[in-house]
């Protein structure tokens, strides 16, 4: 029996690995996968039902110190009643208890609490508490874990520092792309952008940067007529959402930037298709599924060049520092009114996203649960 842990899996890439991994459940093992569910997130899982069983606990999803709680007091029971053999935590954190018989498998997800230059983006008080405190239960699970899976040989190479004994073992399982990204969308453009925009897809957080992002399109504006809108997309932090919007105010941008609160997931192929450009600025990821399908919609990129980007998109993508507005300024100087080069960089970009496929990652991670 593999026991899933998706108590953190709330949104965002975490959720999209896990739901791509249940989509593609190896036969021999339907009805031998028990996933932990948070109140929240249960629902995802209805269409799965008939594979695997689901189990919520109230007292898990109340908080991160009542997760905690639950995982080190009530979970081995839990395990122990259903017979699992195999614990694997989509969040990277597993007990710090060992059952006999019951293999640790967890997955490297959020880099952030490895990363001090980010965790000092966030004002002190909770959110920095918060990151120290995953900081030290990722560090032990890490110890831990009887297999660990990263999504990229950097996150790998990175996580080597803080743990002082090797790994009991790790693999690297990249993350992989949905088709549908891919194909052009039947509906046509989005109802409410009209004319071309430049697009950032993303969570709207400090580590995303979309206020350097806001700024460049400042300096555009300085240079050139931005007859293009730019159109922010993605759920918010309000301490950094409140923040972007000073900041367009500030810089009398309200006609010019756009902030779009409400796309449903299923329908983000069409805003990427139709942009002119998308962007991904973020600078800290243990891959960045967002990325993947950016490039699938065939138009250019211009991506952070933080690690990891550059292992994942290579050459497909112009970079920029997402921390020096003017190196994605002078980007927009260089491509905006070049079709010729939008076109070529957009093929590239579609071309190298032909080598991500959920059914190739699903397939490599199911093989190393069911060892």
């Amino acid at each position: 029996m593999i026991f899933i842990n998706a108590l953190s899996a709330l949104r965002g890439g975490g959720q999209t690995y896990l739901l791509h991994l249940l989509k593609r459940i190896p036969e021999h093992l339907h009805g031998k996968v028990i996933v932990l569910a948070h109140q929240k997130n249960q629902h995802i899982f209805t269409p799965y039902k008939e594979q695997i069983q689901v189990l919520v606990s109230d007292i898990a999803s109340r908080s991160l110190f009542h997760r905690v709680f639950f995982e080190n007091f009530i979970l081995k029971k839990i395990l122990i009643r259903n017979k699992v053999n195999v614990f694997f935590s989509v969040s990277g954190l597993v007990p710090n208890w060992k059952l006999e018989g019951v293999r640790l498998v967890s997955v490297f997800q959020n880099q952030l609490p490895f990363a001090p230059t980010e965790r000092k983006r966030y004002p002190y008080g909770f959110m920095r508490f918060k990151f120290l405190l995953l900081k030290f239960l990722q560090t032990q699970s890490l110890k831990n874990s009887d297999l660990c899976i990263f999504l990229t040989e950097y996150s790998r190479r990175n996580i080597a520092a803080y743990v002082p004994k090797p790994l009991k073992g790790s693999v690297v399982i990249g993350h992989g792309l949905s088709q549908w990204f891919r194909e052009k969308p039947p509906i046509g453009r989005p109802k409410e952008l009209h004319g071309e925009y430049v697009l950032y897809v993303s969570t709207l957080d400090v580590y995303k940067a979309q206020l350097e992002v806001i700024q460049a399109w400042y300096q555009l504006r300085q240079k050139r007529e931005t007859r293009e809108k730019l159109v922010l997309i993605g759920p918010e932090e309000a301490y950094y959402g409140n923040k972007i919007r000073s900041r367009i105010k500030d810089l009398n941008l309200e006609e010019e930037v756009l902030i779009l609160e409400s796309v449903a997931y299923e329908n983000l192929p069409c805003y990427y298709h139709n942009a002119k450009i998308n962007i991904y600025a973020s600078s800290c990821e243990s891959f960045g599924i967002i990325l993947l399908e950016k490039l699938a919609a065939g138009k250019p990129v211009f991506c952070s060049n933080y690690d990891p980007f550059s292992e994942i998109a290579g050459d497909s993508v112009e970079y920029f520092d997402p921390y020096q507005p003017v190196t994605l300024t002078n980007l927009f100087l260089k491509y905006l009114d070049d079709e010729n080069a939008l076109s070529q960089l957009g093929k590239k970009a579609s071309q190298h996203s032909e080598k991500f496929d959920w059914a190739v990652t699903a397939a490599q991670t199911w093989k190393a649960l069911d060892i």
